[in-house]
């Protein structure tokens, strides 16, 4: 029995021509049975002579069967040649071997199922879904959006299985792990981006390093406003030659742990700024911060804000890796927190700053080079102070090296106490030059460096000055 629906017969070497089905008799076969009323005629479509049996303006689309070009517009790769509307579901299940599907459609799709077979998915395709994601591939600068959450619950799963070089796996909600959750399968080299929301490691039984940044791949991620989440950890293991690169896409806050173990001495990068809009700067919130002994790179124009201080976690060393500030980028401590019982460099045009009134006290050594900057920020008339007693300090360049002093309050209402202010302690800043950043609030005098080697701050007196003569 035939239902409705178009059924190749033959095939040519060449294009048929417009009148090639005059050139053929149809005798169907008595033992062939049809619909109730249905008609049947032949239709030729570039090399093809099809069978039309029926009604076919409401049969079901979004069927891929391919084999014409690579065009999802072209009716011919199409079941039934109807092209999907938007909105429907779209299936990919019946492709024998790797394809490539030029998404030119300006439409979002609903679900979509894929099978056992890899497909690449040029331009920019927009679903609700993906029965398999790991058969997922996005080609080169180009963008596969997955309009929802994409949630493992089981097995060891790859949340694409490649990303090429300036395209991106996009996820509008939250990629959440239940289950093992990968980057890519280990023997797939991978350069594009994965984006999402948030990231939630969800996890409450089992490998609690269950949510992998990387595995063998270079992996770089955007992260929006949902920031890192959940019970569990998340690891960045990368045996390639490039840090795993994090990049907001918002201001966003890690309120779990990350690792940034690698195999190779490789570590963390977290980039401050955004992907969709590269002007904007963000700040990235670690109350929770990183175990291991890899580095850490801040770069970018925005903030890290460190408010932890390293711990051991589920066995794993606390982080003693280096931490790098690099670009203009500006890492942040709240008083009693610090990143890494490691050493710190600050770069050139990048700032380590003191982000609240009271005493941040380094885990570790820290290096100054020619133009960083010291940033000290008054949230009430005490000093943020930098203590750095004990502590190794290395000026780059030594007498020459400029260190640039920044000074801050907020609310913008709050100012220091009139007179001198201390702003650090132990660093010996009579070996370098310290000069005062543009843009200081009215009421800083000047900055300078006392006796002991100490940054100081002199503040005018509240209100009027009267001089007695």
């Amino acid at each position: 029995t035939l239902a409705n629906g178009y059924y190749a017969i033959l095939k040519s070497a060449t294009t048929l021509p417009a009148d090639a089905v005059e050139a053929f008799e149809l005798d169907l076969d008595a033992a062939v049975e049809l619909p109730a009323g249905a008609a049947v005629s032949l239709v030729a479509q570039d090399n093809t002579l099809f069978l039309q049996v029926g009604d076919v303006s409401e049969l079901p689309s979004g069927v891929w069967v391919g084999g014409v070009d690579t065009d999802m517009s072209n009716h011919l790769n199409w079941k039934n040649w109807t092209v999907p509307a938007a909105g429907s579901d779209l299936d990919f299940s019946g492709a024998s071997s790797a394809v490539t599907v030029n998404a030119d459609i300006d439409a979002a799709f609903g679900a979509v199922t894929m099978g056992s077979s890899v497909v690449t998915f040029t331009g920019a395709l927009t679903a609700t879904s993906f029965s398999d994601n790991s058969k997922v591939e996005v080609g080169a600068n180009s963008t596969v959006t997955l309009d929802g959450d994409l949630e493992f619950t089981s097995g060891n799963s790859y949340i694409t299985h490649k990303v090429g070089d300036g395209g991106a796996f996009v996820v509008m909600g939250t990629i959440r792990a239940t289950g093992s959750a990968n980057v890519f399968p280990y023997e797939v080299a991978s350069s594009g981006w994965i984006v999402a929301k948030g990231l939630e490691n969800a996890e409450t039984t089992g490998d609690k390093w269950n949510f992998r940044l990387n595995n063998s791949n270079v992996a770089k991620w955007v992260v929006g406003k949902d920031g890192f989440s959940g019970t569990q950890y998340f690891w960045s293991f990368n045996s390639a030659d490039s840090d795993t690169t994090i990049k907001a896409d918002a201001d966003f806050t890690i309120a779990t742990w990350l690792s940034a173990g690698t195999s190779n001495g490789k570590g963390v990068t977290l980039d401050t700024s955004g992907r969709t809009d590269p002007a904007a700067n963000y700040t990235i919130t670690a109350n929770c911060g990183f175990v291991g002994v890899k580095p850490l790179t801040i770069k970018g124009g925005g903030m890290f804000l460190c408010n932890y201080t390293p711990a051991k976690i589920a066995n794993q060393v606390a982080f003693s890796g280096a931490v790098a500030v690099d670009d203009t980028a500006t890492l942040a401590i709240n008083p009693e927190k610090y990143p890494t019982t490691g050493a710190i460099t600050v770069n050139s045009g990048a700032t380590l700053q003191v982000a609240q009134s009271g005493t941040v006290t380094l885990g570790g050594s820290l290096t100054l080079k020619d133009g960083a900057t010291l940033g000290f920020n008054y949230t009430t008339l005490n000093e943020p102070v930098l203590d750095l007693t004990d502590k190794t300090v290395t000026f780059d360049e030594g007498e020459t090296t400029n260190v640039v002093v920044k000074v801050s309050s907020s609310p913008a209402s709050v100012r220091a106490h009139a007179g001198t202010n201390v702003l650090t302690s132990g660093g010996n800043f009579a070996d370098a030059t310290v000069s005062l950043a543009e843009g200081s609030p009215k009421w800083v005098k000047s900055v300078g460096v006392n006796k002991g080697g100490d940054i100081v701050l002199e503040a005018k007196p509240f209100g009027l000055m009267f001089i007695l003569r």
